[in-house]
């Protein structure tokens, strides 16, 4: 399983709220779509600075894809809550 570090999620502020546009790490950086594809296969994983904290895709009952912040445990954590 190829492992990435991401050090920056950067978003963008539209009238509904911030939406996630970039996720940033070490020589990489990547939309949320085509984060989403490396994801798909099961083989990358997406872990924050430090390791106790990844990026996991959910998917709700009307179908739209999230990309959340998860403890170690895969419990969501609200990124507003992390360290910046």
């Amino acid at each position: 399983m190829a492992r990435y570090i991401v050090s920056a999620l950067k978003a963008v502020a539209t009238p509904t709220g911030a939406v996630l546009d970039r996720i940033v790490g070490p020589g990489w950086m990547a939309t949320p779509s085509s984060l989403l594809d490396l994801m798909a296969d099961g083989s990358h994983e997406f872990v924050l600075d430090g390791g106790s904290h990844s990026l996991a895709a959910r998917r709700d009952p009307a179908g739209n894809i999230a990309i959340l912040v998860v403890d170690n445990q895969g419990r969501e954590v609200e990124p507003s809550s992390l360290p910046h």
